[in-house]
């Protein structure tokens, strides 16, 4: 059986990256469409952090998904643009069920299939 990273499938066609480069918080999201799963990153130094693999919910052009991560829990609300090449992301943060922060995020799509 094979476990849930072995399982995700990362494109560059379904890769996106931030789109202001000085922004720090997102850096990269990817969607594996087949099996409904997204992964983000973010930007953390000496390489960008891995907040893990979940699935997500779509409804039209609108994708969401949730990261808990001890007290504070994250919602990903993502809106596909351009067919698909672009998406608009908004991350609400929450700690201890208050909203603490709201970021956006605009990126753009990659092109070729990475592993």
């Amino acid at each position: 059986m094979l476990t849930q990273d072995e399982s995700f499938v990362e494109t560059l066609a379904n890769t996106y990256l931030v789109t202001n480069k000085s922004n720090t918080g997102i850096t990269k999201i990817s969607l594996d469409t087949e099996h409904k799963k997204l992964k983000v990153w973010e930007s953390c130094v000496p390489k960008d952090c891995d907040w893990g693999i979940t699935s997500y919910q779509q409804k039209n052009n609108t994708i969401t998904a949730f990261y808990a991560m001890g007290d504070i829990k994250k919602q990903l609300t993502i809106s596909l643009l351009d067919n698909k090449s672009t998406m608009n992301a908004e991350i609400k943060y929450q700690v201890n069920q208050k909203l603490t922060k709201v970021v956006s995020y605009q990126l753009k799509a990659q092109n070729n299939r990475i592993k």
